[in-house]
């Protein structure tokens, strides 16, 4: 009798043991969001112009054998496709929210009544019926529950029906299910009402034209709080979708009226089909799709991505890798290639024999950050978002806003691999513009331009995690330690790689861990130093190409260099006469001359680019995005703009369309502005002071204004310069401070 017993417990346990490891199995199968804070949410559901369609699930997902409103039921949507899941929560006689889409019992064991004339406890005796009217032996869930199961999974939709949006929130807080729910807000006051309870719960609204989009910009509800609900059918007003992903709004399109009516009559035959047109609700503008068929639209959408996969992939043979070095200050006068008869840059000065130097590139503005911002987003700065530097603390500088575009999104949609190394300084720990929030897959290096100033910091960054550092480690040796890591594993990949190498060299602090071949030189100790970090910079660059050699990625590669703005004048450690950093330019960084705004910049791309050439022909940093994507044979998105122009025509000794300008502006203590059209040039010193021409073909060094000789053309340029830039209230314009008689500031 007591081994009958021993035997039976020893099966009942196996069986346990076999149901958990079932359910384990089947857990395991789960298409789950990895959503561990409100950023995460807020970051899943921002638009991203490589952005990934999602599904709605309606009701859950319901279909033959799972009813809607099921945890059963979300379960099963959920080991198909990834999904959010509208769910509908409604009251109980004795004040419980359950889940049911209907106000009355018809999908249920009794088939009459109304939820809310029954009791919880009475309702839960209940069974629930599928979309065909079959029995199943599931029961009637609690939000409380539905709450509880979503976590770490998805997240839920919570509809309004008959609970208002307080006693939704509260729920949501209950739970701490801010990471696992949002809540659907059919008015405006309702959206007001749910950011005033909680800032980390995101809504769902309703904005189907441009008026409620207008009246929403004054809700005081940030758009990075919410998705926008478009339509049922056809938005009657597309630009709609443009307006809403300007600002980083994902945007909703219903399927339940349209194509998953017509799928289940037979209207639509095949998923062949159902797929083409899901693809065309995708291609007008929807990021999300609120099917009742979720299951079959995520197949759909899978399909989707399965099919543009293989087409990159079956072009990435064709497409070069891309690399983009960036130094940081370099002027001039300090590469061989540029003139330099005292600073050794045998590696840099390989570049340019072996490809293009150019004479007439410009960076984006004067001074890093905004200069940095137009390489990334294609955009002057009369429409960039970043203007200037603007310090963040304790780390990290003004973010781009969300919505922004860069060249690393675009390229990581089209099939690259993307990294960044070095510097940033386009936003700060946990501002959703890291580089890992912008379209790169890798990042090593500072976030905060402010910290780079330091070469043997306390930390850098990997990805989004702080390495700890001991203070007495050269950065940049580290940084080109790691990016030869990055490029060294993406050797035989089938995708090709986008690399932005952003050095912080020979950016002040001057500090370098030996004098090399300058330590007998003649020179100031800071001269020293400053050659002996830019000859370094040469050293990393000279490794990389050795690299690339290997490992035969040479052939196919593309490499930029440049500074990002003209060479730091004058200090107590640096004269800028010593190098001649800015050549034969006027000023340096910080000014509207040339010698802020003209850089030494250089193109590499063997069998391609015929070595040795010198050119003439003007482009600047915002060019870089459309030439990126023009040599990786991507077209840009139609809801996409930039006021670049793919110089690969030039790259590949082809003549460049006629530039009608070129525009730069800059808000470092007082408002500058400058533009060149041709070889005319107007630079608008300061918001209170009269305008300057020159003429740079006759004089390249900005020494004879020519406004009252040529008023015509000055004023031609001065309405051209108003023209190519849009206020920001961001970037106000400002006027120097007036000194009186005395010279002291007013």
């Amino acid at each position: 009798m007591r081994l009958r017993v021993t035997c039976l417990l020893l099966i009942g346990c196996l069986c346990f043991v076999a149901q958990s490891s079932r359910a384990q199995k089947n857990q395991s199968r789960l298409h789950t969001f990895n959503l561990r804070n409100a950023r995460d949410v807020k970051e899943l559901l921002s638009y991203r112009i490589a952005r990934v369609p999602l599904i709605s699930a309606h009701r859950g997902g319901a279909r033959k054998g799972f009813p809607e409103n099921c945890i059963a039921t979300f379960e099963n949507t959920l080991r198909h496709t990834p999904a959010l899941l509208e769910v509908d929560p409604r009251y109980t006689k004795d004040g419980a929210i359950v889940l049911m889409h209907d106000a009355t019992l018809e999908r249920t064991t009794t088939g009459a009544g109304k939820v809310a004339d029954h009791t919880l406890a009475e309702l839960k005796t209940l069974r629930l019926k599928d979309p065909e009217g079959n029995l199943t032996d599931y029961r009637i869930p609690t939000l409380d529950e539905a709450l509880a199961w979503a976590k770490g999974k998805t997240l839920l939709a919570l509809d309004q029906k008959d609970v208002p949006m307080e006693a939704r929130v509260k729920k949501i807080q209950e739970h701490r299910a801010q990471t696992s729910a949002l809540v659907i807000a059919y008015s405006l006051a309702d959206a007001q009402r749910c950011y005033a309870l909680d800032q980390d719960i995101m809504q769902e609204v309703m904005i189907p034209h441009r008026a409620a989009f207008e009246k929403f910009a004054q809700s005081g509800v940030p758009w990075r709080n919410v998705v926008a609900f478009v339509t049922h059918t056809q938005a009657t007003e597309p630009d709609i979708f443009q307006r809403l992903h300007e600002q980083g709004v994902l945007c909703i399109v219903g399927s339940s009226r349209t194509l998953d009516r017509d799928f289940s009559a037979g209207k639509i035959s095949d998923r062949q089909t159902l797929t083409a047109k899901y693809q065309a609700l995708i291609e007008s503008g929807a990021d999300i799709i609120e099917a009742d068929l979720g299951i079959e639209a995520g197949a759909a959408l899978q399909s989707l991505k399965a099919n543009n996969r293989s087409r990159r992939n079956q072009g990435a043979t064709n497409q070069p890798n891309i690399i983009f070095i960036l130094a940081d200050d370099l002027g001039w006068g300090e590469l061989g290639c540029f003139g330099s008869d005292k600073i050794k840059t045998p590696n840099i000065d390989r570049l340019a024999a072996e490809g293009m130097r150019f004479t007439s590139a410009y960076c984006g503005t004067s001074v890093c950050a905004p200069s940095r911002a137009a390489l990334m987003t294609g955009l002057h700065m009369g429409h960039n978002p970043i203007r200037a530097n603007r310090e963040i603390q304790p780390e990290g500088q003004m973010p781009l806003p969300a919505g922004t575009v860069t060249v690393a999104q675009l390229l990581r949609e089209a099939g690259y691999k993307t990294a960044t190394t070095g510097k940033w300084g386009l936003g700060f720990p946990g501002s959703g513009s890291e580089p890992t929030d912008r379209g790169f897959d890798f990042n090593f290096g500072y976030n905060c331009q402010r910290e780079a100033h330091h070469y043997y910091p306390k930390h850098l960054w990997r990805n989004k995690e702080r390495v700890t550092l001991d203070g007495k480690t050269y950065s940049h040796d580290l940084i080109a330690d790691e990016t030869l890591k990055w490029v060294r594993a993406q050797a035989g990949q089938p995708q090709p790689f986008f690399l932005y190498l952003a050095f912080t060299i020979p950016h002040a602090e001057y500090e370098v861990p030996d004098l090399g071949i300058y330590a007998d030189k003649p020179w100031p100790d800071g001269e020293k130093r400053i050659a002996a970090m830019i000859t370094r910079m040469d050293a990393s660059i000279g490794h990389l190409l050795d690299l690339l050699k290997q490992t035969g990625a040479d052939r196919n590669t593309l490499i930029f260099f440049a500074s990002d703005n003209g060479a730091m004048g004058s200090n107590q450690n640096h004269q800028l006469e010593f190098f001649d950093s800015n050549g034969p330019w006027r000023d340096f960084k910080r000014s509207m001359y040339e010698g802020g705004l003209r850089v030494p910049a250089i193109a590499w791309w063997p069998g391609k680019i015929k070595a040795g050439q010198v050119n003439d022909t003007s482009w600047a940093f915002w060019d870089f995005l459309p030439t990126a994507l023009d040599v990786a044979g991507v077209k840009a998105p139609k809801t996409f703009k930039t006021d670049g122009l793919s110089i690969k025509p030039l790259l590949l000794g082809k003549p460049l369309p006629r530039r009608e300008y070129f525009y730069w502006e800059l808000h470092e203590r007082f408002f500058q502005q400058a533009l060149r059209a041709g070889d005319w040039k107007v630079v608008r010193p300061a918001s209170n002071k009269p305008a300057e021409l020159y003429n740079l073909k006759t004089d390249p060094a900005e020494a004879h204004d020519l406004a009252a000789k040529h008023p015509g053309i000055a004023q031609k340029l001065m309405a051209l310069m108003q023209s190519a830039r849009v206020d920001s209230p961001d970037w106000p314009i400002k006027a120097p401070p007036e000194k009186n008689n005395e010279g002291v500031k007013r």
